[in-house]
């Protein structure tokens, strides 16, 4: 089945460290899709998104959207009750696809920024997002391993009503025995050893990676 892969404007990575984060979810089937500026950046790591969305104010050059004709091209107003990357959550939730990452939405305005970040807070959000300078991985209920390289840092956060607890192996400060709510935080910790892993025992975690040192 295929991931919903949505590029959204905002500061995002290089195309290598594209590659380089996905290489660590194995993930290269996707339904794409550009929700306005954002596909100036699907564009530049020259995908053709399956669907194009949102009321275009932030296209540097809207002669783009020619380019991509062919595609199914869905243009809102701007005065609308959704942000353009809501729209696209939207459609990859019509679609049916259980699983979407977000590139994008990096720097720029607070408010865009924590408006993503409210989204893992919802009953449909991303298993990943990709800006500029992190990668930020949702963590559920159960067990994940990376590999992650030594001195990477990393940070935690809780974002569920409910308690959340979890342990770990090879970061600096273990996650063993905290308890978490909302407003808690576990910034900068180090991964120390090769392999990695964190158990989700209730609620859940984003888990965020600095890319400058991936």
């Amino acid at each position: 089945m295929s991931t919903g892969l949505i590029f959204t404007g905002g500061d995002f990575p290089s195309y290598d460290v594209f590659l380089s984060v996905m290489a660590m979810v194995n993930a290269d089937n996707f339904f794409i899709v550009a929700a306005d500026s954002g596909l100036e950046i699907c564009d530049s790591y020259g995908f053709v998104p399956d669907v194009i969305v949102g009321d275009m104010d932030s296209l540097s050059d809207v002669s783009l959207l020619d380019k991509f004709r062919t595609c199914e091209i869905y243009k809102y107003p701007q005065d609308k009750d959704y942000t353009d990357t809501e729209l696209a959550i939207n459609i990859i939730r019509e679609k049916n696809i259980k699983s979407f990452f977000i590139v994008g939405g990096g720097g720029g305005r607070v408010d865009q920024l924590l408006g993503i970040y409210s989204i893992f807070f919802r009953d449909f959000f991303p298993d990943l997002w990709i800006t500029g300078k992190e990668a930020v991985f949702s963590l559920n209920k159960g067990k994940y391993y990376f590999s992650f390289p030594v001195k990477s840092t990393v940070s935690f956060f809780p974002v569920c009503i409910q308690e959340t607890l979890a342990s770990t192996t090879g970061f600096k400060w273990p996650l063993d025995g905290l308890r978490w709510i909302p407003g808690d935080v576990g910034i900068s910790n180090v991964v120390v050893e090769t392999k990695q892993s964190v158990d989700v025992l209730s609620g859940r975690l984003l888990l965020v990676l600095n890319l400058f040192k991936v």
